[in-house]
């Protein structure tokens, strides 16, 4: 449920919007559910589990993604904006790591029928609202 809320409030509050353009305040609230996930994830033995389950090497794939985000914010002309970002920027290597740790969370965590379709169900229904607020941002 804590990846959920942290899921459900990255869709929406991750929103570039010039009334709140503080980019990592809205990481950071991401951020902060994914932590209490992983902690609580780790107490739970689920480490053990992830390792073992199938298709988990194909899964750590996702995890080049950041290093070549960090290999480019390494030759930019300004590494701060491209590990971080500035005003409504996302496209950084905290984005990019913080979704690869979201990737792997939902790998483990979301394996039945049942737990997938909540997962869906809440990506589903949070990507309605944040719509609905950028059309109403858009309209006025």
């Amino acid at each position: 449920m804590v990846y959920l809320a942290g899921l459900v409030l990255a869709l929406v509050l991750v929103i570039p919007a010039t009334w709140f353009p503080f980019q990592l305040a809205k990481l950071g609230v991401f951020a902060l559910c994914l932590l209490v996930c992983a902690v609580l994830f780790a107490l739970g033995g689920g480490v053990r589990d992830l390792l073992r389950s199938h298709g988990v090497r194909e899964a750590f794939l996702i995890c080049l993604l950041p290093r070549a985000y960090l290999l480019s914010a390494y030759f930019s002309l300004d590494p701060s904006v491209g590990y971080t970002g500035f005003g409504v920027e996302t496209d950084t290597v905290l984005f990019t790591t913080l979704g690869a740790l979201a990737f792997l969370f939902s790998f483990a965590l979301f394996r039945t029928l049942r737990t997938t379709r909540l997962l869906l169900n809440a990506v589903f229904w949070a990507l309605i609202a944040a719509a609905l607020f950028q059309c109403v941002s858009v309209f006025f």
